[in-house]
């Protein structure tokens, strides 16, 4: 028998220029379109970026300038594993106001439907 295969793609990446850092929660790009299995941030500014998965409402996690985090939601998992970060999340991140420099990115990727 034959094994099942599935694709895995990435979405095109997402992006927001440090130099529109106010101190507020702002997008990063827009909302996921489908469920997500790996999300990897990457913080290419000169600031410290709060994130949050909720729009802004929470603060969730912190990626320090110059640095990545990376959520791997199968690690260790089969394809049947039902972890993802869901469609329609609003990833947000917020840095201090001031002279910010470089870009904060989010690459994403899961499964095709």
């Amino acid at each position: 028998m034959a094994q099942d295969r599935v694709k895995f793609t990435f979405d095109e990446i997402r992006s927001r220029n440090g130099t529109t850092f106010d101190g507020n929660w702002q997008t990063l790009g827009a909302a996921l379109t489908r469920n997500v299995r790996i999300l990897k941030i990457i913080n290419d500014s000169n600031r410290d970026c709060d994130i949050s998965f909720d729009g802004g409402t929470t603060q969730h996690d912190i990626a320090h300038d110059g640095s990545f985090v990376l959520y791997d939601m199968q690690a260790n998992s089969n394809t049947d594993s039902r972890a993802v970060m869901a469609t329609g999340t609003q990833i947000s991140i917020r840095a201090p106001a001031g002279a910010g420099t470089g870009l904060i990115y989010a690459v994403c990727g899961g499964l095709e439907p």
